[in-house]
C-alpha cells in the first residue's frame, strides 16, 4: 500500500533527522541541538530542557507518526499531519539557518530529506486517497500551527501535547462524518 509505505518513509527520514539533531551533527558534536536551541530560545526567555524535548518529540512527533502508520489509508489525516510537521520543521530549520546565517543541527537532513519527502507525500497521498487540495492545506496548517505553538509546547503539560497529537484523529473523524453527509 502506497500510503503505508509513505508513512513509514516519513518516520524513517525523521529518525535520520533526529540523529542529526540529537545524536551527532554535521560537525561531530554530540547532542548539540540542546545547546544550540538553548541559545536561540534564551533570547526569548525560554528554557529548553531535555525533558521538554522528550515530551515534545514523544507526544507531538512520535505519536503522530505512529498514528499515521497505524491509520494508513483508513485514517489519512494523521499521515497528512506528519507530512505537514516534516515540511514545516524542514522550512523552520532552513529559516533559522538563513536568519542566523549559520548551520543548525537538523539543517542538512531538512534540505536533503524533509523537503523532498514531504513534497512527494503531499503530491501523491492526497490524490491516492481521493482527497483534494484542502487536505494539503490542512496538512501544512497543522505543521505551521504546531511550530507556532512551539514556545508554548516547551512548558506544556503532557495532556496538552497529547491533545495536539490527537487533533489529526479528530480531523479525520470530522472529515469522514462531514464528507459522508455531503455525499448522501
Amino acid at each position: 500500500d502506497q500510503v503505508l509505505t509513505f508513512n513509514w518513509l516519513l518516520l524513517f527520514v525523521y529518525l535520520i533527522h533526529q540523529y542529526e539533531e540529537h545524536g551527532v551533527d554535521l560537525f561531530g558534536r554530540v547532542y548539540f541541538f540542546h545547546e544550540y536551541a538553548g541559545v536561540v530560545l534564551e533570547s526569548r526567555g525560554l528554557e529548553l530542557t531535555p525533558a521538554s524535548i522528550f515530551r515534545i518529540n514523544t507526544l507531538t512527533v512520535w505519536f503522530s507518526f505512529l498514528l499515521a502508520i497505524w491509520g494508513g489509508r483508513h485514517l489519512t489525516w494523521p499521515g497528512l499531519a506528519a507530512a505537514g510537521l516534516v515540511l514545516i520543521n524542514g522550512l523552520f530549520h532552513i529559516g533559522i539557518a538563513i536568519n542566523r546565517w549559520e548551520y543548525n543541527p537538523g539543517l542538512v537532513t531538512s534540505i536533503v530529506l524533509f523537503l523532498p519527502m514531504s513534497v512527494l507525500y503531499l503530491r501523491n497521498i492526497p490524490a491516492a486517497c481521493g482527497l483534494g487540495w484542502q487536505a494539503i492545506i490542512g496538512s501544512i496548517l497543522f505543521g505551521i500551527i504546531s511550530h507556532m505553538l512551539l514556545a508554548t509546547l516547551i512548558s506544556a503539560s503532557a495532556l496538552i501535547l497529547a491533545l495536539l497529537a490527537g487533533l489529526p484523529l479528530i480531523a479525520n473523524y470530522l472529515w469522514l462524518h462531514l464528507f459522508a453527509r455531503v455525499k448522501t
